[in-house]
């Protein structure tokens, strides 16, 4: 059954939360002592001690939570706005002058937006700067001297460790500013929802914290405490499958989400890096079988997108290239890959070392913005069809697809892959094959599509491609070259 992703709804809570934590108090003590608790009276002592714990993590973490209302238009001349209501979600203060996080989807598209804070006060907030990708929004209210909330780290979790959500569900919190308190457990750490949106979806939940606690509708953009009282994370949504209790997730609070909030804070909206390429994770097993030497790796599924821009194809990659090592990062996964990429300086030149064919090899990559990549999709009203590319020994190969045919005014009787870019002091250089033709045959063999190229040259490992061209030229490449030549230039 498929997953439906929502982003108000939460999980089921564990209804021994309290009877859990006593029974932990219990085995925590020595054995002289266990024999004492037999008695009634020193049990409810043990209780109360309990009890006196949690209401004080209660109204330590509750003053720094706020309840956040928003409305799709601004509020008429009475500033009656109670039948305008477009969301109502929680947030925390990360700023004694004002400053709020809460998620994206919380305050996207609001017309006007409205704070409670925890003494039941009501100010009209605004937008310092807000990103879809992260799901993440900082907002600002004219106030100062507020008790900002504490920063954990995700370095510092562990699942089994206790985990409290404090918001505003259902919008309960709305009219005294008293936020609502929750317990659970941290289920799991570095959970991905990445898989469960759409193609065309851009935002990214990788890492997530995983959680039972029981959340309900509102809870979005509230803070996951630790016992002392920090934040390790922002409750964000929720997973459902038919039959099945939900699950609630949490946004890490990782250096990399403190940076982005750190930034977003300043007004500046965040640039996202990306490879231009699509990927999925190595299984161990498979990993095996291709002769890895490390069990895990992000293998490329696709390169498309961006024109001349993309910067996998200008970095020689192309599909079934196994990333195993990204600048100073390990890549066990495809989720870690597109995590480290998003958090890599637009235009920084990166080393990886990938696999092609079993051999381990290195290159150097520049990331571009992904908005960049985005505003190169074609926007016209027509259907859109993919660019593949791929940059084969020095020469850049498009698939000729008819957007690209009648984008460039290319021939439409010829079919094969059009040569775009030839770099010079390469192998394609050197083997004299020229621009502004396609390659229709390699090895005998018709090309219509990267694909059909990349399956005659897997089998082309050291040795002669027999290239022949649209103007009737055969150009013999001698790919055993291909290590000197890279190593004189």
């Amino acid at each position: 059954m498929r997953a439906t992703l929502l982003q108000w709804k939460r999980s089921k809570s564990i209804n021994m939360c309290a009877y859990a934590l006593t029974l932990y108090c219990t085995l925590s003590i020595g054995p002289s002592t266990l024999n004492a608790l037999d008695d009634t009276t020193d049990n409810t002592q043990v209780l109360r001690s309990v009890e006196k714990a949690f209401t004080q993590l209660a109204d330590k973490t509750r003053r720094g939570v706020v309840a956040i209302v928003t409305y799709q238009s601004e509020p008429s001349a009475d500033g009656n706005q109670s039948s305008d209501i477009l969301n109502q979600g929680s947030g925390f203060i990360i700023d004694t002058n004002g400053l709020i996080v809460t998620n994206h989807h919380v305050v996207a598209n609001a017309g006007a937006i409205t704070v409670i804070l925890s003494d039941g006060t009501r100010h009209i907030a605004t937008i310092v700067a807000s990103d879809y990708r992260s799901d993440l929004s900082v907002l600002s209210i004219p106030q100062q001297n507020l008790e900002a909330a504490v920063l954990s780290d995700l370095s510092h979790l562990t699942v089994g460790q206790w985990a409290f959500v404090v918001g505003n569900p259902y919008g309960l919190a709305v009219n005294d500013g008293h936020a609502l308190f929750t317990a659970g457990v941290v289920s799991g750490i570095g959970q991905s929802l990445a898989g469960l949106f759409e193609e065309d979806d851009d935002r990214y939940l990788g890492n997530m914290i995983e959680t039972d606690i029981y959340l309900k509708p509102g809870y979005s953009g509230g803070p996951m405490f630790n016992i002392d009282g920090e934040i390790i994370g922002i409750a964000t949504a929720v997973l459902t499958k038919e039959g099945q209790a939900p699950t609630g997730f949490a946004i890490p609070m990782t250096q990399q989400t403190k940076g982005i909030l750190t930034t977003l804070s300043q007004g500046i909206s965040i640039q996202y890096g990306t490879m231009g390429a699509h990927s999925r994770t190595v299984a161990e097993k498979e990993a095996k079988a291709l002769g890895l030497t490390q069990l895990g790796g992000a293998m490329i599924t696709k390169v498309a997108g961006g024109g001349s821009k993309n910067p996998s194809a200008r970095a020689g990659l192309r599909r079934r290239d196994i990333i195993t090592q990204f600048g100073d990062h390990k890549i066990n996964n495809a989720d870690q890959l597109l995590d480290v990429a998003a958090a890599t300086p637009v235009g920084e030149e990166i080393e990886i070392t990938f696999y092609r064919k079993g051999e381990a090899q290195k290159t150097s990559i520049k990331l571009v913005d992904r908005r960049e990549m985005n505003n190169d999709r074609p926007r016209d009203s027509g259907p859109r069809v993919a660019v593949h590319m791929l940059t084969w020994h020095g020469c850049l190969l498009i698939e000729a697809t008819e957007y690209y045919r009648d984008l460039h005014n290319l021939p439409r009787e010829v079919q094969g892959l059009y040569i775009s870019q030839i770099q010079p002091n390469t192998l394609a250089a050197m083997s004299s094959l020229r621009t502004q033709v396609f390659i229709t045959k390699y090895n005998g063999n018709n090309i219509t599509t990267i694909n059909s190229f990349l399956d005659v040259d897997d089998q082309v490992k050291h040795g002669i491609a027999r290239i022949e061209l649209s103007n009737g030229e055969v150009v013999n490449v001698n790919t055993a070259m291909h290590e000197n030549v890279l190593a004189t230039h």
